[in-house]
């Protein structure tokens, strides 16, 4: 095979693309993919794609998507959030800088990041289209990806656009979720958003006829048994600095999980600091009571990692979007009826005292102090919103 670089991403947003017309369809529900936008190179950003809808559709492949970071990327500027599978998968496959990928990596960085980084044993087949009749490649490998979706396995499928007579020029990678049986395949695109439609066997910006095509199989297997999903502060939100505030997580299928650790970030993802280590888990739900740092800041994330009995991480999650450390703010309210009147000589009166705390954040009172024959004996703290009423003495 000539070496063939997929690198498409780009400026062709305005492109038209080419759309079925009709036709039965047989899809897999991509609800539980990710749309990754273009991050290093169109076939690392594919393939997490695929992985994402593994990781999310399968208790058993949890390890995939462990967290996610708002990454910059150099060559479009843009920032993306992405999960770190896909610096994983640029590294395994030798992305260039340019965002290009031999196409002939993108198979083992496949196998490289599921098996030898998440621990899994994937199964992988690269397929490139040929004009032997009779075989996976025949046809532009249109018999193996109506096998791979029927067998609900989404893969990386690679369209290489002919650049002159004989050698290919550019080529794009796609996260394939479906096709229709006019020979339209539905994929993922990370220079678009949401399902596309592209014909078979043309280049899908422009409509010229394909150089080539390659299916890159994705085949899950060896998965663990358990999986962890964070339940709290996973899509933005609001958290108050120095208060507590509970972690909350559900651990999906058995008790191959026994302890988690609980990790937040400051950056959008990009450095992490352990809340918590080795907490108690099993199957069902769990939370832990985090006091939030004191540094306010409106990129903070959280992970979480689920391990086994041996220590070894097999699964992870984390927040898709970054949440708010606000400031709190103390605010201290007094209320009561003080009147003592005439009281007499040797003897004592009560009355009560109310406070009152009324900003977000807990109010601690450490102490108070009473003039000269009266006195007190309470001391605390108040929950924001709440009052507290203390008993004051003379006598």
């Amino acid at each position: 095979m000539v070496a063939v670089l997929a690198l498409a991403q780009i400026n062709l947003w305005a492109s038209d693309h080419f759309v079925a017309s009709g036709g039965s369809n047989s899809v897999i529900v991509d609800s539980n993919a990710e749309n990754y936008a273009w991050t290093r190179g169109c076939a690392p950003t594919a393939t997490a794609t695929v992985f994402s809808y593994i990781n999310n559709y399968y208790v058993s492949y949890g390890g995939l998507i462990k967290w996610y970071k708002i990454e910059h990327d150099a060559l479009t500027g843009w920032d993306n959030n992405v999960p770190q599978a896909l610096d994983w998968l640029a590294n395994a496959m030798g992305t260039g800088s340019d965002g290009s990928t031999n196409t002939a990596n993108i198979h083992n960085g496949i196998m490289q990041v599921a098996n030898t980084t998440c621990g899994y044993n994937f199964s992988s087949r690269q397929v490139q289209s040929s004009i032997i009749p009779f075989t996976e490649g025949s046809d532009y490998c249109w018999a193996l990806i109506t096998q791979e979706i029927n067998a609900g396995r989404p893969f990386s499928w690679t369209v290489n656009k002919r650049s002159w007579i004989i050698l290919p020029g550019e080529g794009h990678t796609m996260a394939a979720f479906g096709y229709s049986d006019s020979k339209y395949v539905i994929v993922l695109d990370s220079n678009r958003t949401g399902k596309q439609w592209y014909y078979y066997n043309q280049y899908p910006y422009d409509g010229s006829n394909a150089w080539g095509t390659e299916v890159d199989t994705i085949e899950p297997a060896g998965g663990f048994t358990s999986d962890v999903r964070l339940m709290t502060l996973r899509n933005g939100g609001t958290v108050i600095d120095g208060q507590p505030t509970y972690v909350q997580w559900f651990q999906y299928g058995d008790n191959a999980i026994t302890a988690v650790d609980v990790l937040y970030s400051s950056d959008s993802g990009n450095n992490w600091y352990y809340c918590a280590q080795n907490l108690a888990s099993s199957a069902g739900s769990h939370s832990y009571n985090w006091t939030v740092p004191g540094s306010v800041g409106s990129n903070y994330r959280l992970k979480i990692y689920g391990k086994n009995a041996t220590g070894t991480i097999i699964s992870g999650d984390g927040s898709f979007t970054d949440f708010t450390v606000e400031q709190g703010t103390r605010i201290i309210g007094l209320s009561g009826d003080l009147a003592f009147g005439n009281v007499t000589v040797n003897a004592t009166a009560q009355r009560t005292l109310t406070i009152s705390s009324g900003g977000n954040s807990t109010l601690t009172v450490s102490s108070i102090s009473y003039p000269s024959g009266f006195s007190g004996n309470w001391s605390g703290t108040i929950a924001a919103g709440n009052s507290q009423n203390v008993s004051v003495t003379f006598s």
